[in-house]
């Protein structure tokens, strides 16, 4: 471990903000995920607890709880975006997909934190799928900005993700003073800036 060249990388203006996309993109995802069920519990009324078997329909018995379906929904579908990614990015191209997917998982987080019932379960969902590619596309953009260090690189944007450690706490903390409904703003604030890098960075796509 050299620290004298990681030190002299995060001078990069390239890799510093987007070791910070990679960090706020780690700590909104798992920040929202890890929230879901008491987010319903806490501001929807909706219990996680399972139906008593006994004087249940056969559809009760056999389906998730509806916070139970939706995180597994926002896994399950940031899988199937990372399986279709490829065709997207053909043919739109990585910086138009990092712009639209980034935004679009701010809309429907937002979406999900201020909505009814149903409005907060399709915002979770479609937050999931829209987070998709974001991870891949900010850390091969950094990476393909430069010609030397990639290796050095890379680790630092790995060494980012423990923004997925320091965020769920943080919305837990927040919430414990203003309320779950606007602790979600942190999470939302964290895909606002990859949006925000999206936009406005300088990393190297096409």
């Amino acid at each position: 471990i050299r620290l004298s060249q990681f030190g002299k990388l995060l001078l990069n203006p390239i890799v510093l903000s987007y070791s910070l996309g990679i960090f706020f993109y780690v700590g909104a995802e798992v920040g929202t995920a890890s929230w879901i069920v008491k987010f319903f519990e806490r501001v929807q009324g909706v219990s996680a607890d399972a139906t008593p078997v006994e004087g249940a329909s056969l559809i009760r018995k056999v389906m998730p709880t509806l916070p139970a379906l939706v995180v597994a929904l926002f896994w399950g579908l940031q899988g199937v975006g990372r399986l279709i990614s490829g065709a997207v990015l053909n043919r739109f191209g990585s910086r138009r997909i990092l712009r639209i997917y980034s935004f679009l998982a701010l809309a429907s987080l937002l979406a999900a934190t201020f909505g009814p019932k149903n409005v907060t379960a399709a915002g979770f969902i479609a937050c999931g799928f829209f987070t998709s590619v974001l991870f891949t596309l900010v850390f091969s953009g950094t990476i393909n900005s430069f010609e030397e260090n990639q290796g050095a690189i890379s680790g630092l944007l790995c060494t980012a993700c423990v923004g997925g450690a320091v965020m769920p706490p943080l919305v837990g903390l927040v919430g414990d003073v203003v309320g779950l409904r606007a602790a979600m703003l942190v999470p939302a604030a964290c895909f606002a800036y990859v949006f925000a890098l999206a936009m406005l960075g300088r990393a190297k796509y096409e």
